[in-house]
């Protein structure tokens, strides 16, 4: 047991908090693993929940806009696509992904820095 607790605090130190606001202003919590530039698409009602990985595994129906923050780093945000349970694949690798032959597999989002204002309530500082 004190191995398996070790190991998740190892994986999460290079990991932080995101949050997806859909357009009528709901959000839900995930995991960003900065290490990798990869938001974990399963969404969650809490941020506890979202780091024990504990909630639900259904599907949400059709994914609509959202806005993702993340604090990682300073924090930073980008538009995509979820629905109430997981973020799109696409929307979870916000900087881009190629092939080894350079081959873009996943476009670059725009990615704005800073907190922007709908998530202060939720994080409690001050937008960049």
């Amino acid at each position: 047991m004190a191995a398996r607790n070790r190991r998740r605090d190892v994986a999460a130190m290079s990991s932080a908090t995101a949050l997806v606001r859909f357009p009528d202003g709901s959000t839900r919590w995930a995991i960003y693993h900065g290490t990798s530039d990869v938001l974990r698409p399963r969404l969650f009602d809490s941020a506890a929940e979202a780091w024990a990985q504990e909630g639900s595994d259904l599907d949400g129906g059709a994914d609509e806009p959202v806005a993702i923050y993340s604090d990682y780093g300073g924090g930073f945000w980008w538009e995509g696509y979820a629905n109430q349970y997981r973020v799109g694949a696409r929307s979870c690798v916000p900087y881009g992904s190629e092939s080894f032959d350079g081959s873009v597999l996943v476009a670059a989002s725009t990615i704005h820095d800073g907190m922007p204002i709908w998530a202060v309530p939720l994080y409690g500082s001050k937008p960049l």
